[in-house]
């Protein structure tokens, strides 16, 4: 049954609305992450925010996650953390050449990267005409924020296989290289080694 709560995002001017996270994206023992799809306008000309809940089963928390766009004077993503009673946890600020209104289960990866029981994310920043880049955070249950992953290399779309985090990129119309990452700390990824595989390989 549809989830609904009211959130006051007070840094964009959303009044206290009511929104309804009654898209499920993705559910695991672990964690539930509901998102509202619709666009939020805000007290800016043509701005909008978007939401998600998120639901950290670990520790029995909830969570909301507010995305807004912006242009000028440079390009950004800013994301606001918020509890449920509606403190305010976090900003983040990504600068991103992601231009259109995507939807947040377009900008946003949501996964347990580290493994530790709580849903992590990657975020897009760059846009290529083969690879998109994202930028890791992992969520510290302790600090109650999502912390940034170091990494040596950049990661397109990144995959968790075995406790490890998987880079797939692509390096040409038949090629793609499989660049595995372990964990050096809580918040650092390291390459371990990388795998090159042709896609007739595949089909054949």
């Amino acid at each position: 049954s549809p989830n609904t709560t009211t959130v006051q995002y007070e840094k964009y001017s959303i009044e206290e609305k009511q929104i309804s996270f009654d898209d499920v994206y993705i559910s695991y023992p672990e964690y539930r992450i509901n998102l509202h799809k619709t666009q939020i306008p805000t007290s800016k000309q043509n701005e909008a925010a978007l939401a998600a809940e998120i639901i950290q089963r670990k520790s029995n928390q909830t969570y909301y996650l507010f995305l807004k766009k912006t242009v000028e004077p440079k390009s950004c993503l800013f994301f606001s953390v918020y509890t449920l009673t509606g403190d305010k946890l976090q900003i983040i600020e990504e600068q991103s050449n992601v231009f259109s209104p995507y939807y947040l289960d377009h900008i946003i990866t949501f996964d347990d990267f580290n493994c530790d029981g709580y849903v992590d994310m990657a975020v897009i920043v760059y846009e290529g005409a083969m690879n998109v880049i994202y930028q890791l955070y992992v969520w510290s249950p302790n600090e109650e924020q999502f912390v940034k992953v170091a990494c040596d290399e950049p990661l397109n779309a990144p995959e968790v296989r075995d406790g490890m985090v998987v880079n797939v990129g692509k390096l040409g119309a038949a090629e793609i290289e499989n660049t595995h990452f372990k964990w050096e700390n809580e918040y650092t990824l390291v390459k371990s080694y990388s795998e090159t595989v042709y896609l007739e390989d595949i089909s054949s």
